[in-house]
This record gives C-alpha cells, structure tokens and sequence, in this order.
C-alpha cells in the first residue's frame, strides 16, 4: 500500500507534518483564550489560501494539457474543505456545526490519502522538472490537516451524537455522489472511483463485490466509524458519569 519509490516526496511530507503540527498547536494555544472571531481568522486565511492554489492548479492544467477534463473539477473528497470554511468562518448559520464536524476529523485524516499515494510521484521528475502539481497536493492536504488539528486544540468544535451523525451521512452522501460522477464522466474524481491512480486502493472490495456495491458498503462505514468517533472521544465522560451515578 505504501511506496517509497520517491524517498524525496515522503520526506518532503514528514517535515511538513513536523512543521504544520507546530504552526497548529502553537497557533491554537496563542489563541485559545481569544474571542471566536479572532480564533477563526488563521482558518480563513487558509480558505483564501486554499481558493488561490485551486485557481493557479487549474489554470497551470489547463495550460499543460490544452484542455479541462471534467475529473479535475475541485469536487475530491479534499475539495470539500474549501466548501465548508466560509459556511462557519463568517457567519453563523444552521449548517455552521455540521459544516465544522466536516472540517475536523474527516479532514485531518486526509492526510492519510497523501501517505498513500506520495512515494509514487516523484517532486523532481526523470526530465529534471519540479512537480508543481505533487508539490500542491502536498501543502493542500498539509493545510486542511493543521486547520483540523487547529480546531480541536482550540475546541471550536463540540463532538455530540447528532453531530457525528450528520457527518456520517454526509460523507456517506458524499461517496454516493462520487461513485455516480465516476461512472457518468468514465473517470475518477476521487478516491472512490473505480480505478483511482490506475490501482485502486479499494480494488480487492471491488473485486469482490462490485464498484457500486462496495462503494455502498464504504458509505456505511463512513457513518458508523463517525459514531464510533463521537463515542472515543467522549468515552472519558461517560466514564465519570457512569462513576458519579454508582456512588450516589
């Protein structure tokens, strides 16, 4: 699963893990007693951030391949952070939480998906070019993982069962929507698609009950691992609630 064909690349991600988690955890106490608005200023720095590398990734693909393939539409699994900044950054709303709960934890574990692939693509190619694209996907994923670890060290997010819940489904609705987009463009736009990176990481479920099937099962799973979240984290509670009601 994990390639280390290109040593360059995943040393280049282990600094910038080393490097983001400091700028994250030293943020996050600097402002930890400050009011809301101050709080979220660094995330919509980095939706601003994120907006201006989209714009600049497409642009350069569009000019490398004379052409825009639909698969390139900013709508990957870590696209969705870009889309769920402002709903809770500039003013609250009833999608605030929901939108938040999508920030945290499903984006800080995206960083898993840049483990997976980075080994493989090299940030110096065989012609002696720099790999702009390998480099932005890079600091793309660093980016959205220190605004997650960022909101959970300032806790700007409470994790409650409807919550989790919320998340789950959307998630799930979300890989629904990239299973049909796949199958409708006869391409990948994400992770889930049938042949991510021409070897999907998800082949052996696929080979074993089929891409739509599979990607229904993966669905399911996204739910019931969001609750499971919810129940870890808030698993010391219902300890000491569980004492406080035995002693009385």
């Amino acid at each position: 699963m994990f390639s280390f064909k290109y040593i360059e690349s995943v040393i280049a991600l282990v600094v910038g893990l080393v490097i983001f988690t400091t700028l994250a955890i030293v943020g996050g106490i600097l402002l930890k007693k400050k009011d809301d608005k101050t709080r979220l200023l660094p995330i919509k720095i980095v939706w601003l951030i994120l907006i201006i590398m989209e714009i600049m990734k497409i642009y350069y693909l569009i000019g490398r391949d004379q052409g825009f393939y639909p698969n390139r539409y900013p709508i990957v699994f870590c696209s969705i952070a870009m889309f769920t900044y402002p709903i809770f950054c500039f003013k609250k709303n009833k999608y605030s939480e929901l939108a938040l709960g999508i920030s945290t934890i499903p984006m800080l574990i995206s960083v898993i998906f840049v483990l997976l692939t980075v080994g493989n693509n090299a940030l110096i190619q065989s012609n002696g070019n720099f790999s702009i694209i390998h480099f932005h996907s890079i600091i793309y994923h660093l980016l959205i993982y220190a605004v997650s670890l960022y909101i959970i060290i300032n806790r700007l997010y409470k994790f409650e069962f409807k919550k989790s819940l919320g998340v789950g489904l959307f998630l799930s609705g979300y890989i629904l929507m990239a299973t049909v987009l796949s199958l409708y463009i006869g391409g990948d736009i994400s992770f889930f698609g049938p042949g991510f990176n021409s070897s999907s990481y998800l082949a052996f479920l696929y080979n074993s009950v089929g891409y739509v099937s599979g990607n229904l099962l993966v669905a399911i799973a996204f739910t019931l691992v969001s609750i499971l979240i919810y129940f870890f984290i808030n698993l010391p509670t219902f300890i000491k609630r569980k004492g406080v009601k035995e002693n009385d």
